[in-house]
């Protein structure tokens, strides 16, 4: 059978399937086909969807912009691209990261065995943004064969608490094809606040650092705070249900993107020939092997604090060694007082995250479908049967089911 032969097949069966495995949410009444043609407002149907992957409800959006207590989230579903603010008590939003240029600014980075991968917007990767029920994901299609979806999740660091004054961030990594992988996970963030306070960073172990560093453990410094004396933005990266970073590295932006670990130079400046006073933070993830249909996770926490106060990590760190790990959620929509409980933090770094809702046959046909796209039209014969085989195989399963 041909590529294209197999693709239609398999689009046919996923357009089946899916009706299984999404729900419609529309804003509109049953009747208003028969409303009044000169209206001069209609209301534009949202259709929900659910990640087959990952379990988790949304709605694509092309640019989304979402506050909850004093965080705010931007992103570009067409560019990939994400923006955070803290909001101050008189309601203005501050960026925490730099917004200049936000494609080169921060972003996280997927390693294929040893190919780099910007996860931007890119002829081999592919964006869009979502609105979750508790703040907003973006989500990554790399070469065909991963998925890595990175959501922001709004959260009190006082459990109690109804005021929304950090993040949460999981980065989901799944292998959407059949061929197992050798993977990493690099974020890189710009940060913007201590380049203007002479205070480039902090961490619970050193009040001042103006020069680069590079931790291999962060068992001691917990967290890294960047401030400009009224803001601040409080990156946790030690503690229970929290993923352990490989490397952590506080250098200039440009040093931080030029290699996949950074090679600093201890003691040096935030500053390059090419970028002066610019530090970022960079966060390496030790590599990690994912076969076809495997995930990986990875979980930290963001705090933020406006007005001169001190970011709550070290009251949130505290609450999470007593095992408080699922976290109340608050719902984006001011109109609705409904609150949600999001998952539980992940016990391991590694597992398949999904819906019991989704039929793993089902994704095993995406996951066929998703590979033939990959193929080049001179495709080995051999494989595209095999491939041909195997989508009629689970084609039948699902029929019976």
């Amino acid at each position: 059978m041909k590529k294209s032969s197999i693709i239609y097949a398999g689009l046919l069966l996923l357009s089946f399937c899916t009706l299984s495995f999404t729900s419609c949410k529309s804003s509109k009444a049953e009747d208003s086909a028969t409303s009044d043609a000169d209206s001069a407002t209609e209301e534009v149907e949202v259709q929900e969807m659910v990640d087959p992957y990952t379990g988790w409800h949304y709605v694509a959006e092309k640019k989304l912009s979402i506050k909850n207590g004093n965080v705010k989230i931007e992103m570009n579903g067409e560019d990939g691209t994400f923006c955070l603010y803290a909001v101050n008590e008189s309601g203005k939003s501050i960026p925490v990261l730099a917004t200049r240029d936000a494609k080169s600014a921060s972003f996280f980075s997927l390693l294929i065995d040893k190919t780099e991968y910007p996860l931007l917007n890119s002829y081999r990767v592919k964006t869009e943004a979502r609105r979750t029920p508790y703040g907003a994901q973006m989500a990554y299609t790399v070469a065909g064969t991963m998925q890595v979806v990175v959501d922001f999740s709004f959260a009190p660091s006082i459990i109690s608490s109804d005021f929304v004054d950090m993040l949460r961030v999981t980065v989901y990594t799944i292998n959407i094809g059949i061929e197992t992988h050798e993977l990493s996970i690099k974020a890189l963030f710009d940060t913007v606040l201590g380049e203007s306070s002479g205070v480039h960073f902090s961490t619970a172990a050193e009040e001042k650092i103006n020069v680069s560093r590079q931790y291999e453990t962060m068992a001691r410094d917990k967290w890294v705070t960047s401030s400009d004396g009224s803001t601040s933005i409080q990156f946790l990266l030690c503690g229970n249900g929290i993923s352990i970073p490989r490397y952590v590295t506080l250098a200039n932006k440009d040093l931080l993107s030029a290699s996949w670990v950074p090679a600093i130079v201890y003691g040096q400046g935030f500053h390059t020939v090419y970028s002066n006073n610019n530090s970022a933070l960079g966060i390496n993830y030790s590599s990690f092997s994912l076969s076809a249909l495997k995930s990986d996770i990875k979980t930290f926490f963001i705090a933020l604090a406006t007005d001169k106060a001190e970011p709550k990590g070290q009251i949130f760190l505290a609450s999470l060694e007593t095992g408080e790990t699922s976290l109340p959620i608050y719902n984006t929509n001011e109109n609705d007082e409904q609150t949600a409980i999001v998952p539980s933090l992940p016990e391991s770094d590694r597992g398949f995250v999904q819906s019991e809702s989704v039929d793993p046959d089902f994704l095993y046909a995406q996951m066929l479908v998703e590979r033939v796209k990959t193929l080049d039209e001179e495709a080995d014969a051999e494989e595209l049967h095999r491939l041909n085989k195997e989508l009629d195989e689970v084609l039948l399963k699902l029929q019976k089911k």
